[in-house]
């Protein structure tokens, strides 16, 4: 099915509280393992809380049958994360076997395991596009990280995938309350190095951080988005919507209860242990070990959810899910999303 009526279609469905015959698209979350220590994420907690959490991991021929169960009901985009992606063994294989489907494929990546031999597995694979994820300039990255040299390695991996052809090569920040100066910086650098830069929300709850220390970090976020909203006008480089980061000015200022959020409607994740969620704030509607991705995704308790989801939801700033459906609540947006990045994709 072509986007155009993928389109009509998701947003038809979702008028009736039904899930479309397949979703746009599908984060997969290889697994939880990484080689860092973000302050910002809790994945690679799992495993220091549960050593034994591998074991229910999805193995590579798992997750590549999921690739032709997606590729065979017309998912058109799957975007690759973690954990960290490049520790995953069959990381190219995956990707070979979603673009054997026509699947445009994503990866994240902290940028870290730079090596010549993955930059050119990569791009043997064929994936559309990379994001190097840098959310402050020098020591500030390494901090946040909990690894020395990570912003150093970091940068590296741009210019590298740059050099072998990605398709699209892009540097990913998350707003958490950086001072303007750093989000001004990574703006230019991401022009210095030639690629793109998408800002994404944070959930501030993640740091380790009393109620004053919050308040202020609060302030200093609205402050964040009202700097890139501003440096958009000067800086082709950055590529996140506008309409995210204004929607994401209004939760700070008001928190709104959104109904248009298309998490299991158009937009869903696949968690390292097999769980299929529509999003990371819903539970489970079924495991991949015991039945597969269709049968889930048009299970009772999927379409349980749904109706959850567009009783409404609170607070969230996630990009994984709340850009895709402002894209597909709003003709105008997904025109900028296509105008702004997928076009890049398809060149």
């Amino acid at each position: 099915m072509s986007l155009p009526a993928k389109y009509i279609e998701i947003k038809a469905k979702h008028a009736l509280g039904r899930g479309a015959s397949a979703p746009v698209t599908v984060h997969l979350e290889l697994l939880v393992g990484c080689n860092m220590k973000c302050k910002t994420c809790d994945q690679w907690r799992r495993y220091s809380d549960n050593p034994d959490y591998k074991k229910t991991e999805l193995t590579t021929d798992e997750w590549i049958k999921l690739a032709d169960e997606l590729g065979a009901m017309g998912v058109n985009a799957v975007g690759i994360t973690g954990g960290e992606p490049l520790l995953h063994p069959g990381l190219f294989e995956i990707i070979k076997s979603l673009k054997r489907n026509k699947i445009i494929t994503h990866v994240n990546t902290n940028g870290t395991l730079n090596s010549d031999e993955n930059v050119r597995r990569l791009v043997e694979s064929g994936v559309d596009s990379v994001t190097v994820s840098i959310d402050h300039l020098g020591e500030e990255h390494d901090k946040t990280r909990g690894v020395p040299g990570t912003y150093s390695r970091a940068v590296e991996m741009v210019k590298k995938l740059k050099a072998a052809g990605i398709k699209r090569v892009g540097i990913g920040a998350l707003l958490m309350g950086q001072e303007t100066a750093q989000i001004e910086n990574l703006a230019k650098l991401a022009e210095e190095l030639g690629v793109e830069i998408s800002f994404g929300g944070f959930d501030l709850g993640l740091l380790k951080q009393d109620v004053a220390e919050k308040k202020t970090a609060y302030q200093k976020f609205a402050e964040n988005i009202d700097t890139v909203l501003k440096l958009r006008k000067t800086h082709k480089s950055i590529i996140v919507l506008p309409d995210y980061l204004q929607y994401m000015r209004r939760q700070l200022e008001k928190e709104e209860t959104i109904k248009w959020c298309y998490a299991g409607f158009g937009v869903c994740i696949v968690r390292s242990n097999g769980d299929v969620q529509p999003c990371y704030q819903f539970p489970s509607a079924g495991n991949l070990h015991n039945k597969s991705f269709k049968e889930i995704w048009n299970s009772a308790e999927m379409r349980e959810l749904r109706k959850r989801i567009k009783g409404g939801c609170k607070g969230c700033f996630a990009n994984c899910t709340i850009e895709p459906s402002i894209i597909l609540n709003d003709p105008f947006a997904a025109f900028n999303f296509y105008r702004f990045k997928l076009s890049k994709i398809k060149k």
